[in-house]
């Protein structure tokens, strides 16, 4: 907008402003374009050059090894290779079927310890071990002699030319049926050495064959890595390429983005402005909306934020206020209360809420303790953790068990093992003896939450949990469950229900005040004794300066914890 109190020079002066703006993105346009080609240009003869080199190389490369031939020659190889070892096993089982007996004892066996025993070696024909046919024909040859000379015997002396023409006979067979036996003991040690010679040369040309299939396989590898790499710089060239095309024919065109709609025209009306009446309108209205947002954040807000909202909706006791601290997230260690500075409002905050639970007369000897919240991330695990420190520094033997079997972490503030504790005591595979872990603060034992079941509330209903609740009161001053929220899981309630009293914590300013007045409805229905409630994190700045001077405005240290410091 253009004003003058001449109408005409101020139509013109806006004229030529936008006359100029549009010759400017003109030229900032051409010359982004301009800087552009010369860019694409210098990258797409880059991708170019090596383009050709490493199609160059690939092209060598299957001249020099002529790739083409690899694949066939490959698995022709490998064919090769299996027919010749499975011809080299055909050969060692019948070698291995040659050297036994039906009986199962190896037969070199048999013809070492039958040596020279012609008689073991004819058992050994007869039984089909050693093969000669001719030789069971001599046999038979040799019975019927033998038949033929005892009636002889029977007729004539043995002087008789017919006895004795008889016996020559019976000689020729015995040495004919020796050569036949050790014909027979010949061919088998020949058959077996064949074998065996045939199985060691199949194994040597498969062994070559499977060399020579291995180096067909480097070649083709080393083929496809080329391959891959043309055919990426190729994609990135035709890439560059199109844009290049794109970012000229967008030079070439004399399209404009900007251009001028409606000329300006010399105003016919004064302009005068009203800077008083407009800033009495913008206070007027700032200040209706400031109202409005300041009654609208307070209905809106359904929050829990001061203790007296404590008493008055949830009608349980208040035990103390915990302020809001500079937590390191990353440093569990830190968030203890052993290993803060001790003289700090946070400190002193925890000690308050100790004394409250002390003079309530929920912290006589053996009793126990359950922490709880409505929903998640209420700052529950950090108060029951602390007021364990607390309670154990007050020289009284604590026991802190972690009872979210579904998520619990308090093992990690120690720096502890998770992996064993009350889930393994609940299943029965674990005595409490052998699961409390020393804490490394004096009088402070722990129990972790062990493997997380898939059924924990069943867990909390077993005899094996009412023998821990008797065996830590015989053994420890104050007992301290960790809950899960009541609002998330069933589970809480149980455990709530079967402990001596109950904790609320509620994070100030942030936790609903519908949630927290139905989770304590639930604790009540399942017979829970809440014993009273604990503001977490409440941020003083947020509620005035009331609060602070009335709880901790004695304390000239800051109620901050923070790390840094």
């Amino acid at each position: 907008v253009v004003e003058s109190r001449e109408p005409i020079l101020g139509a013109e002066l806006a004229n030529m402003v936008a006359e100029e703006f549009l010759e400017y993105k003109t030229e900032l346009k051409l010359d982004s374009s301009q800087e552009s080609v010369i860019t694409l240009t210098q990258r797409a003869n880059r991708f170019r050059e090596e383009l050709r080199k490493q199609e160059a190389e690939l092209e060598a490369f299957k001249q020099l090894n002529q790739v083409f031939l690899y694949s066939s020659e490959g698995n022709e190889a490998a064919d090769k290779m299996a027919d010749l070892t499975g011809e080299a096993a055909g050969y060692r089982n019948r070698r291995m079927m040659l050297g036994t007996s039906a009986d199962g004892v190896s037969l070199q066996q048999q013809l070492s310890a039958a040596g020279t025993d012609k008689q073991a070696i004819e058992d050994l024909v007869e039984r089909g071990i050693l093969k000669q046919p001719e030789w069971v024909t001599l046999k038979r040859q040799k019975s019927r002699l033998q038949s033929e000379l005892i009636a002889m015997q029977s007729k004539y002396l043995p002087s008789h030319p017919s006895v004795i023409k008889m016996q020559e006979k019976l000689k020729d067979l015995d040495l004919k049926l020796e050569v036949e036996l050790q014909f027979a003991l010949d061919q088998y040690y020949v058959e077996l050495d064949s074998l065996r010679i045939r199985e060691k040369a199949a194994l040597q040309v498969a062994q070559q064959w499977e060399e020579e299939a291995e180096a067909y396989a480097d070649k083709e590898q080393e083929f496809r890595l080329l391959e891959r790499q043309v055919n990426r710089l190729n994609k990135l060239y035709e890439t560059v390429y199109d844009r290049l095309k794109e970012v000229e024919i967008s030079l070439s065109s004399e399209s404009e983005i900007l251009e001028i709609i409606n000329r300006a025209v010399p105003s016919q009306k004064p302009v005068q402005e009203r800077n008083v009446q407009n800033l009495f309108i913008a206070a007027f209205i700032g200040f209706g909306i400031g109202i409005a947002l300041v009654f609208g954040l307070e209905y809106i807000d359904d929050s829990l934020r001061y203790p007296e909202e404590v008493l008055n909706t949830l009608q349980i006791p208040f035990f103390g206020v915990i302020p809001s601290a500079n937590w390191d997230p990353e440093d569990l260690n830190s968030h203890m209360l052993s290993n803060i500075d001790q003289k700090s409002g946070l400190a002193e905050a925890y000690r308050n809420v100790r004394s409250a639970l002390i003079f309530s007369g929920h912290l006589e000897s053996g009793a126990t303790l359950a922490f709880t919240s409505a929903v998640p991330r209420e700052g529950k695990t950090t108060s029951c953790l602390n007021m364990a420190v607390s309670l154990a520094q007050a020289n009284g033997r604590t026991l802190l068990v972690d009872a979210d079997m579904r998520r619990g972490e308090l093992h990690k503030f120690f720096g502890l093992e998770g992996g064993r504790g009350l889930s393994d005591l609940l299943e029965g595979n674990a005595k409490p003896e052998a699961l409390v872990q020393r804490s490394g603060i004096p009088n402070l034992d722990l129990i972790a939450t062990g493997p997380f079941p898939t059924h924990p509330a069943e867990l909390l209903l077993r005899p094996e949990f009412t023998s821990f609740i008797e065996w830590a009161r015989r053994s420890y001053d104050h007992i301290l469950f960790d809950c899960p929220p009541v609002m998330a899981v069933s589970e809480s309630a149980v455990l709530a229900s079967m402990a001596d009293a109950v904790v609320f914590v509620v994070w100030a300013g942030q936790t609903s005040r519908k949630l927290s007045q139905t989770s304590v409805g639930i604790l009540r229905e399942r017979g829970a004794n809440i014993a009273g409630c604990i503001l977490n994190n409440l941020e003083f700045g947020r509620i005035g300066y009331y609060y602070y001077s009335t709880y901790y405005g004695y304390y000239d240290y800051d109620y901050r914890y923070d790390t840094d410091r």
